[in-house]
């Protein structure tokens, strides 16, 4: 390549010493709004090449200074940040990303609203914190309800309801060094952002060389049922870094069916599953003084001062004054206290015994190990079939959570010949189409429609992607599994047998069924009939309630069914066509319903041998037919049928539905192969909107703790899919708006009191509520079509003032003269979709898009309708659904106000449906920082032995179109946009170039920064496990080994930075070791540590991970490059930036979020520390003179 070819741009020479400060806002300075200037000012900086603005010690944005000017300015949204005091400073960079220059930081208070949150500490934020230390919110004019929560590193420590101090901080439990304390005040009526106050500190503790963490390993090893695993010797780690042995230690497991364990440290393997094991250690500095009592293993109640009673049963007394929490019975006992928090961060706190005396809580480590006797981590091959360890085709599973959609999820703008090419850059080697075409248009009409559905499915811009079919449409509730299961059973090949063949000889990568299956269907292969024998046993009727004695019955889907078969009590036989049962569930293993009439009787298996529950009845189908018990064994026979077979199947079950569920559909080798894991999520991830609480993605259960639990309902090793997520913002674009007043309002004219503040009209989507006018007519929901001056706008109706007019025949005459036929124009004022029209013949295309139109000439003719007066004598605006509509459905129209006027009352202006905080309500706090959950939930779940993950979810869901878009031919109308009150519901997810406010991008690259590498270790990643190093509580570790060499792996799942020291003698196999060090703010430089390496010590930053690769063959080398330094007059080096997302090179939200990578170039030839094995590296070139002065910045290019 010739590496001249590239547009150079010079930059003019400064020489001066290089400064930099914030002279905006004023120190102390009150805040507010949604754009608050961060001013900052460079003085001669020759060498630098970005600026950075921190907030609170968080980056919020990235500036290029390629300008050279002087002063540089970030229009803060105070509203992402929260009420209370908060600081800024910025940071300038050379070409290298090295630091020249940082200014002091500003303090400035935000003040959105009246309420104020203040924090008294015991010990000042400035000072050092030792021991235990006090924190203490408060809340003035508050709005509501209020929860304040304390967070130390983005785990929560403690919550009450903001009167209270919480329990004091026990510094102890961390190590020395700085620690992100902060305070949340979460008020529910204080929409639109319910987060209202934030407080945040850095704060340094210091405890000497106290001890703070028990450490355990190895962990994450596999024990085979009956086999054993000697733990190491414990250590205590030490504030200072060093570490201590244990004299004393105690261990636990939680479940006895899985896996014991005995007091020297020795787990012995039980049964297949999640081994959850805690170990306890005394704390030496507690024990020097005297004990306070002696509990014999009583368990009476135990008071946790300030935090709950703990009932008999939530708690273990080990011995003496040593209290172990080792398992709630249930945590929602709870409601004042964290769980977590009393597993370990207690220290000095008091706790109480119902005797009032004072107890310990001890040292404690939890960790895991999988008992399972095949040690395997199973994965997709691009052939579509399961393999049991890594092949050659073996691929990380990665798509995006479609529904059945494909790649566009409602947003057709772009073909997929250029989503698929974005999606495989960013790492994704899968995607997610719909299943096939609608089951009922006869066998042979489906043959050729499901033929020509997959052609297309798979056709251009999905080479190279594997597809993942997804069956909701053919299984999504019993009319749909009617539809495909039972109407085509006289085919010669039923739906299901052609379906598997077909996607079997289109490669796919398996099939997920029905999405959250066991919302509408109970266990799939339920043993209906009445047994003696179980699990249906018995039904026993009292008056008019009868109760179901079920063992194991899962209780989730409609809770409708049917009975059949009674004879005894044939009362009890439900009616063909006729109303059908509704259960309520007791407990796991009765439920009731309701029988009027029927009195008091047993039924058993002796008076009804043939008595049958029909679980899955829910509504009567063609001829009185319904969805019988057996269906599910016939799809499982019909897709035996397909020419090789099954293809792998799995039926997702809702996040945490319960074990029986996830074996049914996901464990059971008769129905499926293989299993997808859905999280539900935990309360507080996004618990700042700069930051993530990546903890819970260890310590939560419905997270990290989930997918152990999902894979040990499974009840054998089998292939797992996780359901990733991160950016996944649910919002209302009407909440709230720009209040503005109105001065007048004549015909279509409506004239404001100031400015409107409209900078782009987005069609159909920009609008404003009107209220208070002198005229009814103007008081309601309207359209803004154009604004012709700064103060005015023009506007059409929502909905049309009249409704009558509805009919067929006339002409409709545009407002540049042509004129159409009309077939049919009916209104209504339901919602937008009322008003509509036919043309009799053709279409008006495009060209007509935006004009106005009159009706004239109806009422005539054969078969007429009556059109209404309103629309003969009304003037209407042409908004059709499509830029080439040429069916009703598309042909939308509004009415434009003529012969009205109004004065006075106000209105609220929306002017896009983007998300922006302060303006718009959300369920939830949506996060800048939220690609670090997003990066991390991934590789998360790679550590815990997924065979990858289906990122939840794509494109813009609902959503309407961004602000940007031109709507030309090909672009889709945007959703509705008043149809309720509180404003629209707009889930968004991931996007390869799409935005809405939320982050799509930013999350998109932050993903593929995860996806990538992870592609890239997949021949280590799917081998064997082996036992993996314990690197402290808030890093998750994994190790896996076999014929390929061994992976070490380790993410920081910490809102804080964390230093590790790894021991890497024994996995040392003579080769020199691979270190990968990811974020999701990039990959950076891959390192090469020496063959006799014994041990690595580093930084992990938040959310960062780490990957040693110990090959068993050479399997890198670095790239080598070479430029032309004369290209640039002056220069004497030449620096490459480079990345493996063209994103961050391209994309305004993600280039002001990620810094490139920098690479030494000197006079031109070097080697890049890349591994072009991850994917296409994107790059631009800095020439530089002697002095580091930056001369020239070249073209982003490929390598």
């Amino acid at each position: 390549m010739d590496f001249r070819r590239f547009l150079l741009s010079l930059l003019p020479a400064i020489a001066a010493a290089q400064t930099v400060t914030i002279s905006s806002p004023a120190s102390s300075a009150t805040l507010s709004g949604f754009s608050s200037p961060l001013r900052v000012s460079v003085v001669s900086a020759p060498n630098a090449y970005s600026l950075e603005y921190q907030v609170d010690g968080e980056t919020i944005g990235y500036v290029d200074l390629s300008a050279r000017d002087t002063t540089y300015t970030w229009q803060l949204n105070t509203w992402t940040i929260g009420n209370g005091s908060h600081s800024v400073k910025a940071v300038l960079r050379d070409a290298l990303n090295a630091t020249i220059a940082t200014s002091a930081a500003v303090s400035f208070t935000i003040a959105n609203g009246a309420e104020t949150l203040s924090v008294a500490t015991g010990t000042p934020v400035t000072s050092t914190w030792s021991g235990a230390v006090s924190i203490a919110p408060t809340v003035t004019n508050p709005v509501g309800s209020l929860t304040c929560y304390l967070f130390v590193d983005g785990a929560q420590l403690d919550s009450n309801n903001c009167t209270a101090a919480f329990r004091p901080l026990n510094t102890t439990t961390f190590s020395n060094g700085t620690h992100h304390v902060a305070v949340l005040v979460d008020d529910q009526s204080a929409a639109p952002n319910i987060r209202c106050c934030s407080w945040e500190n850095a704060i340094t503790f210091g405890n000497g060389t106290g001890h703070y963490e028990l450490r355990v390993e190895p962990q994450e090893a596999v024990i085979a049922p009956t086999g054993t695993l000697q733990l190491n010797s414990p250590t205590l780690a030490n504030s200072d870094g060093t570490t201590s042995s244990v004299t004393l230690a105690k261990y636990f497991t939680s479940d006895s069916t899985v896996s014991t364990v005995s007091s020297s440290g020795l787990i012995t393997g039980v049964g297949f599953g999640s081994a959850q094991v805690l170990a306890m250690s005394t704390n030496p500095a507690i024990l020097t003084t005297t004990q306070n009592g002696s509990f014999n293993n009583v368990n009476t109640d135990l008071f946790v001062n300030g935090c709950a009673t703990l009932p008999n049963g939530q708690f273990y007394v080990i011995e003496d004054s040593e209290v172990m929490l080792v398992q709630a019975a249930n945590p929602n006992a709870l409601p004042s206290c964290d769980f977590t928090v009393l597993r370990g961060q207690f220290g000095t706190t008091a706790v109480t015994h119902s005797t009032g005396a004072t107890v310990t809580i001890p040292f404690t480590r939890i960790f895991y190990e999988w008992i399972t006797g095949n040690n395997s981590i199973y994965n997709f091959g691009s052939d579509g079939l399961i393999h049991q360890n890594y092949v050659s085709n073996s691929i990380w599973f990665a798509s995006l959570f479609n529904g059945n959609s494909g790649f566009q999820q409602g947003d057709p703008r772009l073909p997929d010949s250029v989503y698929g090419p974005l999606y495989k850059a960013g790492g994704y080697t899968a995607y997610e189409p719909g299943i096939g075409p609608q089951v009922g248009t006869g066998e042979g009409a489906y043959a050729t429609s499901l033929a020509s559905f997959i052609a297309t499915a798979t056709g251009v811009g999905t080479t190279g992607l594997c597809p993942h079919p997804i069956g909701t449409p053919y299984l999504g509730g019993d009319n749909a599994a009617w539809a495909s299961i039972v109407a085509p059973q006289g085919w010669a090949s039923p739906a299901w047998t052609r379906l598997v063949t077909a996607w079997r000889n289109a490669g796919a990568c398996g099939i997920s069924g029905a999405d959250e299956v066991n919302s509408s269907f109970y266990y799939p292969l339920p043993a209906s009939v009445i047994n003696a024998g179980g699990p249906f046993s018995e039904i026993d009727c009292v008056t008019d309630t009868c109760t179901v004695h079920w063992t194991g019955f899962d209780q989730n889907g409609a809770h409708s069914f049917g009975i059949f078969g009674a004879t005894t009590n044939s009362g009890l036989n439900t009616t063909l066509g006729g109303s059908t049962y509704t259960l309520t569930k007791i407990d796991d293993n009765t439920f009731t319903f309701t029988k009027a009439g029927f009195g008091t009787h047993t039924v058993t298996a002796s008076s009804d041998p043939g008595l049958r529950i029909e679980p899955f009845l829910t509504n009567w189908q063609t001829g009185n037919g319904y969805l019988s018990y057996v269906a599910f064994q016939t799809w499982v026979s019909q897709m035996a049928a397909a020419s090789g077979g099954r293809l792998p199947i799995t039926n997702p079950t809702a996040a945490a539905s319960n074990a029986t569920a996830d074996y049914g559909w996901m464990g059971d080798p008769t129905v499926s192969d293989f299993g997808e894991y859905y999280g539900a999520g935990c309360p507080n991830t996004n618990y700042l909107p700069l930051r993530n609480s990546l903890n819970s993605l260890m310590t939560c259960p419905t997270s990290g703790v989930y997918f152990r639990t999902k894979w040990q309902n499974m009840k054998s090793n089998r292939l797992w899919l996780a359901l990733s997520t991160g950016i996944n913002a649910t919002y209302w674009p009407f909440t709230t708006g720009q209040s503005i007043n109105i001065t007048s309002i004549t015909d279509n004219i409506v004239t404001f009191a100031s400015p409107h503040g409209i900078g782009s009209i987005v069609p159909s989507v920009t609008r404003i509520a009107i209220s208070g006018t002198s005229s009814s007519y103007y008081n309601g929901n309207f359209l803004i079509d154009y604004c012709p001056t700064a103060t005015s706008c023009s506007l059409s109706r929502y909905l049309p003032s009249d409704i009558s007019g509805s009919g067929n025949n006339g002409t409709i005459t545009f407002s540049d003269g042509s004129s159409f036929s009309l077939s049919s124009l009916a209104s209504g004022s339901a919602n937008l979709t009322s008003n509509q029209f036919a043309f009799a013949a053709g279409c008006a295309g495009g060209t007509k898009q935006g004009m106005t139109f009159t009706v004239s000439n109806a009422n005539s003719g054969s078969g007429v309708g009556t059109y209404g007066s309103a629309i003969l004598s009304g003037r209407f605006l042409y908004a059709p659904l499509d830029s080439y509509p040429c069916n009703s459905s598309q042909n939308r129209w509004r009415e434009v106000p003529t012969g009205h006027s109004a004065s006075g009352g106000s209105g609220v202006i929306t002017p896009d449906n983007d998300y922006l905080m302060g303006r718009n309500a959300t369920s939830g706090m949506l996060s800048m920082g939220g690609g670090k959950f997003q990066f991390a939930s991934i590789v998360n779940a790679a550590l815990l032995g997924a065979a990858g993950h289906r990122q939840y979810d794509t494109g813009i869901g609902s959503a309407p179109l961004d602000s940007s878009a031109q709507y030309a031919a090909g672009k889709a109308y945007p959703v509705l946009l008043f149809s309720n009150p509180g404003g629209e519901s707009y889930q968004s997810g991931v996007s390869p170039f799409w935005e809405d406010g939320t982050g799509q991008v930013f999350a998109f690259v932050s993903s593929a920064h995860a996806n990538l590498p992870l592609k890239r270790i997949t021949k280590y990643l799917f081998q064997p496990r082996c036992g993996a190093p314990d690197l402290g509580t808030v890093i998750q570790t994994a190790c896996r080994t076999g014929v390929n060499g061994t992976l070490l792996a380790a993410i920081n799942l910490s809102d804080n930075a964390a230093g590790i020291t790894v021991t890497l003698t024994p996995y040392l196999n003579g080769n020199a070791i691979l270190r990968y060090r990811v974020s999701n703010l990039g990959i950076g430089p891959v390192a090469t540590l020496s063959a006799g390496a014994t041990s690595d010590s580093l930084t992990l930053d938040k959310g960062e991970a780490v990957f040693w690769v110990f090959p068993a063959a050479s399997d890198y080398s670095a790239a080598p490059f070479s430029a032309l330094l004369s290209d640039v007059p002056g220069a004497s080096k030449i620096v490459i930036r480079y990345g493996y997302t063209a994103q961050m090179f391209s994309y305004p939200s993600v280039a002001s979020l990620m810094l490139p990578q920098a690479a030494d170039c000197g006079t031109g030839s070097c080697s890049i520390p890349v591994d072009r094995n991850i994917g296409p590296l994107y790059y631009r070139l800095l020439y530089l003179d002697v002095n580091g002065k930056i001369l020239a910045i070249g073209g982003v290019q490929t390598l």
